[in-house]
């Protein structure tokens, strides 16, 4: 084993190669769960929540390297980025694991405070739809292409919020373009 790299690491992998990169956009499987809602702040425009966010995508150049866990820094990984001001607090070790033919799977919780942009011109009997923006950081659409994954997407049964009632959650996917690089991203818009 070479100082600096795991044993289940394939000689010679570059962490800043995507995998197939002279081939199509990589697609990368995102799935969002909102595990918890503690607070809608009506003034200051934010949401709290608590996520568990699913990763997954192939990269075949980790074929025979079934059932290893590897730290995310010792592959190819596409860091995740949320729009909306505010701060993400990841909860669970950055590892992925392998699976048969290069699939790599990342699971994570996510917590923390988000600007949320309400309208409260009908309040008390508004109905509010509170978007977040999340995108794949230094990825853009020609190189790596975001796919719902609708079987992890959703919420809890149970969220701990009150005086507002959630009615359901709801994503898709969108093209468009990031402001301060001009760059064009894929974006999954999860709207509760």
């Amino acid at each position: 084993v070479v100082p600096g790299t795991s044993a289940c690491t394939p000689p010679g992998y570059r962490t800043d190669i995507r995998p197939d990169h002279k081939g199509p956009p990589t697609e990368v499987t995102l799935g969002i769960r909102m595990a918890d809602l503690s607070e809608i702040n009506d003034v200051n425009q934010t949401i709290t929540v608590d996520f568990a966010v699913r990763r997954q995508w192939v990269d075949t150049r980790l074929i025979g390297w079934e059932g290893c866990r590897l730290a995310t820094s010792d592959i190819w990984f596409p860091e995740l980025a949320l729009k909306n001001s505010g701060r993400m607090f990841e909860r669970w070790p950055k590892t992925v694991s392998i699976e048969e033919g290069g699939k790599v799977t990342f699971q994570q919780r996510l917590s923390g405070t988000f600007s949320s942009y309400q309208q409260f011109d009908n309040y008390p009997f508004d109905r509010q739809e509170i978007a977040l923006r999340f995108f794949l950081l230094e990825w853009t659409s020609e190189k790596v292409k975001i796919v719902k994954d609708p079987v992890f997407t959703g919420m809890s049964d149970l969220l701990n919020i009150s005086d507002w009632q959630i009615t359901g959650v709801e994503s898709h996917i969108e093209e468009e373009r990031l402001e301060a690089t001009e760059s064009v991203h894929d974006w999954l818009i999860f709207k509760v």
